[in-house]
């Protein structure tokens, strides 16, 4: 929040401002029905915020989802956890579900690289036209 200095802010002996000292929220972006914010629930998993985010889209890569914590490290969590236990989403964490390039349609993959050879081929026109 922003606020100029011009600005003066009075309260009465009564009045108190709560400021959080921590994010209270988890993120989920990517490739979900609904990208938002939640309300952070200890007992709530990776699988649960995508599922309040209304799912995974048909371009999602399931196998790729990863945790930005909120001290800015990133983990992949296991599917197995046989070995290793992933650790829990946290208030401030976000949920990054990629794109899986696999399930781009091939005509819109082609349709770009015919743009820029387009583009490439007209701007050497043009510079031969000089």
């Amino acid at each position: 929040m922003y606020i100029r200095r011009d600005t003066t802010c009075t309260r009465t002996f009564s009045e108190v401002l709560a400021v959080p000292r921590f994010k209270q929220e988890v993120t989920v972006v990517g490739e979900v029905q609904h990208p938002t914010s939640h309300i952070f629930n200890r007992r709530s998993s990776i699988q649960d915020y995508i599922h309040e985010s209304g799912g995974l889209t048909q371009k999602a890569d399931d196998d790729r989802i990863y945790v930005v914590k909120a001290n800015g490290r990133v983990f992949l969590p296991k599917k197995n956890r046989w070995f290793r236990k992933s650790p829990k989403v946290e208030a401030g964490d976000t949920v990054v579900v990629p794109l899986d390039p696999d399930r781009v349609r091939p005509i819109t993959v082609w349709t770009d690289v015919t743009q820029v050879f387009y583009q490439m081929a007209l701007g050497a026109a043009a510079i031969a036209s000089f």
